[in-house]
Formats: C-alpha cells, sequence, structure tokens
C-alpha cells in the first residue's frame, strides 16, 4: 500500500490579517489619545477663561456698590482715574489700553488662581438734558450722575482676559 502525504498549501494569510488589525487598532488608539489631550487643554482653556471672568465680574460688582458721592472725590484724585466728564474726547480704546498701569488695582478680589489682581476704571458720563430727573423743592432741576466702570482682569494664565463695563447711577 502507497502512503500518500498531503502538502501544506497555507501561505500564512492569518499573519498579513492579523498585522492589518493591529495597524488599524494602533490608530484608533494613537487618534483617540490625541483627542483625549486636545480636550483636556480646552477644558483647561475654559476654566481659565471663566476665572478671569469671574475675577472681572468680581472687581465690577465691588466698584458699583460703592458709594461714589463720598468715594469718587477720593478715587478722582488719584493719577489713575480716568474720567470722561472732564476730557470727553478722551476716552480710551479699551481694547488698546495698557492694562498693567490703567485704572486701579481692586485689591477686594481675593483669589489665589489669577494672575495679578483685576484693574477698573471709573468714568463720570457727561451729563445732558436726557439725563435730567425732574424739579427738586426750589424748581431746581435734579440729575442724576452716572458713572461707567470698566474693569479688566486675568485668569490663571496672562492669555485669558476679560473687559467688563457697568453703569453705576447715583441719585
Amino acid at each position: 500500500m502507497k502512503i500518500t502525504r498531503m502538502t501544506n498549501k497555507q501561505h500564512g494569510f492569518v499573519l498579513p490579517v492579523g498585522m492589518i488589525l493591529m495597524t488599524i487598532l494602533s490608530v484608533i488608539a494613537i487618534s483617540s489619545m490625541r483627542d483625549s489631550a486636545l480636550q483636556e487643554r480646552m477644558a483647561g482653556n475654559f476654566v481659565d477663561k471663566e476665572k478671569s471672568f469671574q475675577a472681572s465680574e468680581s472687581a465690577l460688582r465691588i466698584v458699583q456698590r460703592l458709594n461714589l458721592g463720598t468715594s469718587y472725590q477720593a478715587i478722582a484724585s488719584t493719577n489713575s482715574f480716568h474720567s470722561t466728564a472732564e476730557y470727553p474726547e478722551s476716552a480710551p480704546d479699551y481694547n488698546s489700553v495698557d492694562w498693567s498701569t490703567a485704572g486701579w488695582e481692586v485689591s477686594q478680589v481675593t483669589d489665589d488662581h489669577i494672575a495679578a489682581l483685576p484693574r477698573a476704571m471709573i468714568e463720570e458720563m457727561q451729563n445732558t438734558d436726557s439725563l435730567k430727573t425732574g424739579k427738586g423743592e426750589n424748581n431746581e432741576e435734579l440729575a442724576k450722575r452716572y458713572y461707567r466702570v470698566t474693569t479688566f482682569a486675568r485668569g490663571d494664565t496672562t492669555t485669558s482676559n476679560t473687559t467688563l463695563q457697568g453703569v453705576v447711577v447715583q441719585e
């Protein structure tokens, strides 16, 4: 009886398929890691932006709560005060203000996670006839005084900046 041998005709098809699958899985894993790192940076930037916004808003609220009737003269006497009532044509362009020297620091904002103390600028807005509010006891015209408060703050880094404005009306 003659014994025939079966010859193995496999050519290693599993190896190339396995290599292709491993390559695809590696690409997916690397892109997931890059996406995760990008999302982490985006979240960090968002937190930094929120810190600068919160610091600027805190400074704005602090200045708005000042009794400008008594504190205004003391604030106005400093070199860092800016009043458009005296020099209306010199109102600053807030995009180009050097906030490291403009305005005054609002030291009441206490946050260890901001790059520097927020700064504020108070401007007395010009009083016009449209701002008159009626007649007083002796028939004199009463007018409210309006102050524009602008605050600037940085977040945890110097790349996140927020500038806010509000109006204070003094009776």
